[in-house]
């Protein structure tokens, strides 16, 4: 990106104009059971995993879509979309990098105050944009029933919770999973077993499908009789990889799918 163009008259800006498609937004869960919380029900006992309780990096609290426009301008001009290392403003992508109060968009320097859903960025030449955090289309990225946030490859892959209790001459064992394709689509069910003097029993819920996306340390699942919920991440990784979730009261990860 180039040095920024003239605004306004007087101010610079280096950010291109283009059309950024609203996105449709989620609903959070209620009391109602949910089809995955009908499916995946706390077990006598479960396993425990290592969960790093880490406060989310300053890239990861940037990530997401955001609404703004040059302090003392004309409201709504600039759409903006931060995810792990590009911005994509107006429909123009740039390579990007976070560091601490550092936003790089190209060659271009901001300094960033983030104050809950309120974004300043302030280039070094003095030009302050004000943006307010909004919903946004999977346009450019992965395309959802429920939108997209642009995060969702920080999910995939097949996580796993387990419970088990035994006792006499008896057993009972049973095992949820969720598996996350990566691009906002996933697919859940459980399995169990039980155990006595008398035989085996052996049964499942099959195979269900939603969308989900990602908003901070939140997974927002949509299932597809229209209700919704919300799953917490307990775990990253360096990456900004999500592998450990919680749901419900029960831990997922991968490590209990073995």
């Amino acid at each position: 990106m180039h040095k920024s163009r003239v605004v306004l008259g007087c101010m610079t800006l280096v950010l291109a104009l283009a059309l950024l498609v609203p996105l449709v937004g989620c609903g959070g869960g209620g009391t109602t059971a949910t089809p995955w919380q009908a499916s995946v029900q706390t077990p006598t006992q479960t396993p425990s995993i290592h969960v790093t309780t880490t406060p989310p990096s300053a890239s990861q609290n940037l990530l997401g879509c955001w609404l703004g426009q040059l302090v003392g301008g004309e409201p709504g001009t600039l759409q903006m979309v931060i995810e792990q290392s590009i911005v994509t403003i107006n429909g123009q992508s740039y390579e990007s990098s976070i560091s601490s109060d550092v936003l790089r968009v190209d060659q271009d320097i901001y300094t960033y105050t983030l104050n809950g859903d309120q974004l300043l960025l302030t280039h070094t030449d003095g030009t302050r944009f004000q943006f307010q955090r909004s919903e946004c289309s999977g346009t450019g990225g992965a395309s959802t029933g429920g939108g997209s946030t642009g995060n969702e490859w920080m999910l995939q892959g097949t996580l796993c919770t387990w419970g088990g209790s035994s006792g006499g001459s008896s057993s009972y064992s049973r095992t949820a999973w969720v598996q996350f394709d990566g691009q906002g689509h996933f697919s859940y069910g459980s399995e169990s077993s039980f155990g006595s003097d008398a035989g085996f029993a052996y049964g499942g819920s099959g195979t269900n499908t939603g969308t989900y996306r990602i908003v901070g340390d939140q997974v927002q699942l949509m299932f597809t009789d229209g209700s919704s919920d919300v799953a917490q991440v307990k775990r990253r990784e360096g990456d900004g990889s999500i592998t450990a979730l919680s749901y419900n009261g029960d831990l997922y990860g991968p490590e209990l799918c073995e």
